[in-house]
């Protein structure tokens, strides 16, 4: 029971740094033909207005875009502490993943080709649980061919990650918001959310406390909370 110890902590502390990476929603197109500068042009003022607050982030993502080969998602790695990454995601309750030096990417990991930029200017953020279900290590398996396949690299500046309860604000606005993918999960949670906000009905199997009027403690076996209105119940 004194025991103090963090095994988990301790293991990743003797970790060395790896590449992780962020897909978010949008992708890159592949440019053929004689409409290349025309489709480049529109991909670029497009990712530029999105992820660009900077005139050295517009030039980063116009290299990118000039050197990929195939269609791709449109990814930002970064490079740091597994430790750090734990931290952020486990030792606090705050909404918010900060990313300060990510890599923009156009990484295809399927095709083992396209490129990831070479100088780490990019402040992002993202809800917590967004992170969760998006980052990735680039060596893991079952992700594609990894940067190091592709460019016998893995190692870059490091980032510093870090957690924000409040919706990060850069000094002119020069942090920059990542879309993601929406999990299961959080379609879930929004349609419960709405259902509630609208209706005040509770539904059985919601486990947001705060979406249910009246669930009393209850002592006799098995112990725990349970809603009157709809039956859904909190097992001690």
């Amino acid at each position: 029971e004194h025991d103090t110890s963090t095994p988990i902590k301790d293991l990743l502390k003797n970790t060395r740094d790896q590449l992780f990476f962020i897909n978010t929603i949008d992708n890159a197109n592949q440019f053929e033909g004689a409409s290349y500068e025309k489709e480049y042009s529109k991909q670029f003022k497009k990712l530029q207005k999105k992820y660009a607050r900077t005139e050295a982030q517009k030039k980063e993502i116009a290299y990118v875009l000039r050197e990929q080969f195939y269609e791709s998602p449109v990814s930002f790695y970064f490079y740091a502490s597994p430790l750090d990454v734990f931290n952020a995601i486990h030792d606090n309750q705050d909404k918010y993943i900060v990313i300060k030096g990510a890599y923009f990417s156009t990484i295809d990991r399927g095709q083992g080709s396209n490129w990831l930029g070479n100088e780490g200017i990019f402040d992002i953020f993202l809800l917590k649980e967004n992170f969760i279900e998006n980052f990735f290590l680039d060596s893991a398996k079952g992700t594609g061919y990894g940067w190091k396949e592709i460019a016998g690299q893995t190692d870059y500046n490091e980032a510093g990650i870090y957690s924000e309860n409040k919706k990060p604000k850069g000094i002119k606005q020069e942090i920059i918001e990542i879309e993601t993918e929406i999990t299961e999960a959080q379609k879930r949670e929004a349609i419960l959310d709405k259902k509630w906000r609208e209706t005040k009905i509770c539904t059985f199997g919601d486990m947001n406390f705060k979406r249910h009027e009246n669930a009393p403690y209850r002592n006799e076996y098995p112990c725990g909370n349970k809603c009157e209105k709809c039956g859904t119940f909190w097992i001690d």
